[in-house]
């Protein structure tokens, strides 16, 4: 299943799931953080990159249904989720 990104407000909200990469944004963003909320599985992935290649963000599920918060702060000038097992994404940007 493909991902659905609501970029609408902040923050930008991710569902669904994805074993390919996948277009967040194409803007430049200040991320703050990124919130991993209720990945369902242990050992479920996530991995946000930037339009380089370069990794944003890394997570392996270690306890089911817990939220992980992942502090950022940097720029990007494009986000892509190259890897989200389950759960909801959620990037915090200004």
């Amino acid at each position: 299943m493909a991902i659905v990104v609501d970029e609408s407000a902040s923050p930008i909200i991710i569902t669904g799931t994805t074993g390919a990469s996948e277009v967040i944004t194409l803007r430049a963003r200040f991320v703050q953080s990124v919130y991993w909320y209720k990945p369902t599985t242990l050992g479920h992935l996530l991995s946000v990159t930037d339009g380089n290649g370069r990794t944003v963000t890394r997570a392996c599920v270690a306890v089911a249904d817990e939220g992980i918060i992942i502090p950022v702060n940097a720029v990007y000038d494009s986000l892509y989720c190259d890897d989200m097992d389950s759960g909801i994404l959620y990037i915090y940007h200004r």
